[in-house]
């Protein structure tokens, strides 16, 4: 008899883990960002004009809990910045520029606008004279 308890036990033991997996397996959900179909548009105004553009998503997720987002992380890709008056090229350069001039109203000197890319290599507005 006491090992059809003990037996009884363990099986009501393992239901209630499992119950409990089950319902924290349920209250939180992660969600993965499709960055093909993601479009992420950005707007930068001043007192004189605005511009706005796009800019591509590398990867992200969200966590949510009881309908809540509680934790997430996005990757966005800085070398696909494009400005809605141009190419992605052009729109750098004149979003760079608009910023050096912003931070001389500052006193804030930009040095650089550096583009890194893998293999370790890197693009410099400063030393292509741009900046």
């Amino acid at each position: 008899m006491n090992t059809k308890i003990t037996k009884m036990n363990n099986k009501l033991l393992l239901l209630a883990f499992t119950l409990l997996v089950s319902a924290t397996t349920i209250a939180q959900e992660k969600l993965t960002a499709d960055n093909e179909k993601t479009t992420l548009s950005w707007l930068g105004e001043k007192v004189t004009g605005r511009h706005n553009g796009t800019i591509n998503l590398q990867n992200g997720w969200l966590d949510k809990k009881e309908n809540k987002i509680v934790s997430g992380e996005f990757t966005i890709d800085m070398t696909t910045i494009k400005d809605s008056e141009g190419s992605s090229r052009k729109g750098e350069i004149i979003i760079t520029r608009k910023m050096k001039e912003s931070g001389n109203l500052m006193d804030v000197q930009l040095l650089d606008h550096l583009i890194i890319i893998p293999e370790g290599k890197y693009y410099s507005m400063a030393d292509e004279g741009i900046i």
